[in-house]
């Protein structure tokens, strides 16, 4: 199927308007938790308890991810990449390691990782202090974690960037803006990161799929940047914020 870009309501565990092996890149942040448990995560430190009851909340919700990453495998192409955007999640003094299970999750689609980058958003507030008299701990970031299609279909990097700036993009770990006041969802991804990794792993012409579509951000980047682009959200009142988004971003679309 041909695409310019679109977004389509619907469990992305069912991408029925990808064919076999027609993506050329994944790339998405999937939900680190559900909706039910947000105001949960935010409470103050304080009355963060029931440590155990939340983490099992945020393990199960992860597992009911996997079946997305199969379906990833199943329209990935041969040669093509997986980039996931995850963090852990910090509850009652404790890192629950949504990174590692989305992990996981993917090698078991078949996945094999063989990139991964440390990323870390600028406007992040330290709130532990010397004399603070809790237990150390280093501050938090997110990770991408890019992945093959299995041990023998190594993707290839087609940067499209300056010598200079690959260089610069080699390195481990990233420090980057957020998306600010301008965010239309409450975990949209930076379009810093979006148009570095479509510069990386993709190619004019490419299909670049997003299966958890959230505010467009990939997918209207990947417009921008002459590549075809599909994403998917679950969530009816996020899907159409999504596609009026999309529609109003691609009326002064500029490629690139």
């Amino acid at each position: 199927m041909s695409f310019l870009a679109e977004i389509f309501e619907g469990d992305s565990s069912d991408m029925r308007h990808v064919g076999d092996g027609e993506a050329d890149l994944i790339l998405t942040s999937p939900p680190y938790y559900p909706d039910s448990i947000e105001e949960t995560l935010r409470l103050p430190i304080g009355k963060q308890i029931d440590v155990e009851k939340v983490a099992k909340e945020v393990f199960a919700f992860q597992r009911s991810l996997w079946p997305v990453l199969t379906e990833c495998a199943r329209a990935l192409r041969p040669g093509g990449t997986l980039c996931l955007i995850s963090s852990d999640i910090r509850f009652g003094g404790f890192l629950f390691a949504v990174i590692s299970m989305l992990r996981e999750g993917a090698e078991m689609a078949g996945f094999r990782l063989f990139s991964r980058t440390h990323l870390r958003m600028i406007g992040y507030r330290r709130r532990l202090t010397p004399n603070s008299g809790r237990a150390f701990r280093s501050d938090d970031t997110s990770a991408i974690e890019v992945f093959s299609k299995g041990f023998n279909q190594s993707p290839k990097l087609k940067p499209t960037l300056a010598a200079d700036e690959f260089k610069r993009l080699s390195s481990p770990f990233w420090v980057v803006n957020s998306a600010g006041n301008s965010r239309i969802h409450p975990h949209q991804l930076t379009s810093t990161v979006v148009r570095r990794l479509l510069s990386l792993y993709s190619s004019k012409g490419d299909l670049v799929v997003d299966p958890f579509a959230g505010s467009g951000s990939t997918i209207i980047e990947a417009a921008r940047m002459g590549r075809r682009s599909v994403g998917y959200e679950i969530v009816p009142e996020r899907a159409e914020k999504a596609k009026a988004h999309l529609k109003k971003k691609l009326k002064a679309v500029s490629v690139t």
